[in-house]
């Protein structure tokens, strides 16, 4: 097991802090009271209240945003940019925010993970988009032609893209014809569609064609505010690709189709938590030889008939089965449609749903060609050895939330069997904190600025979901029991079977593919160093390598 960098490390910096720096002043008492919290709300908050202006409180906001883990690292960078766009950080303190950014120029490549001045650096760059200040463009731009440090140019993509300028439009074309490292071009090409409001250029020589014809007449449109962006995105996702919207056996089903419509299906199925989202930006290479069909999976409100509760039970268990049945007459009802040939096709899975997959290959092997299983589990009692591990590991470091994550997943029956979860949020905030923490462990490393990219803002407050709902949160599951599941009790397969897992994963452990793959003789392990539950976005030059070489 891998402990997450956030808790120990803001809990360090904490301790580490002389009481002298402080001195007599109210507000670096407040501070350090505020910081020396174990709750990463309260560490955020004293981050919040700091002056940018103050050089000893933008002092103390560069160490959060080189050492801290993502989730108080984008607290920096948006009480940075609320400074910077009221024009309220000036003199020295600028030029110090400034020089951040030029040392980038001269990081090498590639850096460590834990590169002080990249990761402040990074931060910057951050909160220069958030700012939405277009004085912010010539250094983004400088930044992503010349940094070393792919991290600062995936920053500097993501900020052009909301910094609309025909100079960061121009970077932007010809960052995607040059770049090697697949984030920071994946980014580029989002912020290209965002700031040109464009969808129908798939590849880096389209975008070139257009802007060769485009820039002399090119500028940008009226500026969005953070609402209208987002209702804006979600307009244009439904554009881009084909949504379909199907009951399939009783069971309603949500699809993308994005991809070369001649190649072989990939049914991609999201880990059981969230929604289809986070897999369309580090698969989209595999749109150019495959039609890829993004599943959001169903709630369990969405099944017809009801899914019944167990036994002594106050609610049911995920129907692994009535899913498996599902995606089998939503691949009939895509051929009835003309979507795809009636030929096998290949599925991938991540976390839980892989069990939905496993199921699918043995129920119906003749459906599938290709199956690909990432990141999950060889049976619900892994899962539990898995939790108590966690939790064995946060008690060890100190860390407190994820201690209580791994309590949150775990119950106690009284006398009456009722259950009652050993560990319940104290607050908004805590159930919050929850959320974040269970989707950075997804991650090796916890400090990735790109989790909380793609974990998505906070959009709104839902009574189903409960507070504070997020983007990549808009599908998620509530209601049910972990599934009883034991792959040693599923029947061989004989379909080409590949497995994914990274070696810092919490969930989905090397040693759970091992198992797997013992159980599946014939099938091929991938095991990812430095890599949590995301493979793909976390090493997406070796993913893409893996899966490319699986599915030709």
């Amino acid at each position: 097991m891998k402990v997450g960098l956030g808790s120990a490390l803001a809990l360090a910096a904490a301790v580490s802090l002389p009481v002298v720096v402080f001195g007599a002043d109210d507000w670096k008492k407040e501070f350090q009271s505020g910081f020396a919290s174990k709750n990463s709300w309260d560490r955020a908050a004293a981050l919040k209240r700091l002056d940018p202006n103050n050089l000893d409180a933008l002092k103390l906001l560069l160490k959060a945003a080189k050492e801290e883990d993502w989730y108080l690292r984008k607290t920096v960078a948006e009480t940075l940019a609320s400074k910077l766009d009221d024009k309220a950080i000036t003199g020295k303190a600028l030029d110090e925010l400034k020089s951040v950014v030029k040392k980038s120029l001269s990081l090498p490549e590639p850096r460590d993970s834990r590169s002080q001045e990249g990761n402040a650096a990074e931060v910057v760059l951050e909160a220069y988009g958030l700012s939405w200040d277009k004085a912010w463009v010539d250094d983004c731009v400088e930044v992503l032609q010349k940094s070393k440090d792919w991290k600062c140019r995936r920053s500097a993509a993501v900020a052009l893209g909301r910094l609309p300028a025909k100079k960061g439009v121009a970077t932007l074309v010809d960052c995607v014809q040059k770049e090697k490292a697949y984030t920071v071009f994946a980014r580029a090409m989002e912020s290209l569609e965002k700031v040109t409001e464009k969808k129908d250029y798939k590849t880096a020589a389209e975008w070139k064609e257009w802007w060769q014809g485009a820039e002399a007449s090119w500028a940008p449109k009226g500026e969005k505010s953070a609402d209208e962006e987002e209702e804006a995105k979600k307009a244009e996702e439904n554009k881009s690709g084909d949504v379909l919207h199907t009951v399939s056996r009783g069971t309603t089903i949500n699809v993308r189709t994005r991809g070369n419509a001649k190649g072989r299906p990939l049914l991609v199925i999201p880990s059981y938590g969230y929604n289809r989202t986070y897999m369309e930006t580090y698969l989209r290479n595999l749109e150019e030889k495959y039609l890829v069909l993004y599943v959001d999976l169903p709630k369990i409100s969405d099944f017809d008939p009801k899914v019944p509760n167990i036994d002594g039970g106050e609610m049911p268990e995920y129907p692994i089965d009535r899913l498996a049945d599902s995606f089998e007459g939503l691949r009939l009802e895509l051929v009835k449609q003309g979507k795809i040939e009636d030929k096998p096709i290949a599925l991938m899975a991540h976390a839980m749903s892989a069990w939905v997959a496993i199921r699918y290959a043995s129920k119906y092997p003749k459906s599938i060609a290709r199956l690909i299983l990432m990141s999950t589990y060889a049976s619900d009692r892994q899962w539990e050895r898995s939790r108590k591990a966690m939790e064995e590991t946060a008690k060890s470091q100190g860390e407190q939330e994820l201690e209580h994550l791994a309590m949150w997943h775990s119950e106690t029956r009284d006398a009456k069997g009722k259950a009652t979860p050993r560990y319940s949020p104290v607050s908004e905030d805590d159930v919050l904190a929850l959320r974040r923490k269970e989707f950075a462990i997804y991650f090796g490393n916890q400090q990735d600025l790109e989790i909380g990219r793609v974990y998505g803002p906070l959009v709104k407050n839902d009574p189903e979901d409960g507070p504070g709902k997020h983007a990549i949160c808009e599908r998620r599951q509530h209601g049910f029991y972990i599934p009883r599941f034991d792959i040693l009790r599923e029947p061989a397969t004989e379909v080409p079977t590949l497995i994914l897992a990274g070696d810092s994963s919490y969930w989905g452990t090397v040693e759970d593919a091992q198992e797997i793959q013992k159980h599946y003789p014939t099938s091929i392990l991938q095991v990812f160093k430095g890599c949590g539950r995301m493979p793909m976005v976390e090493d997406n030059k070796a993913f893409l390598a893996a899966m490319e070489k699986f599915l030709h």
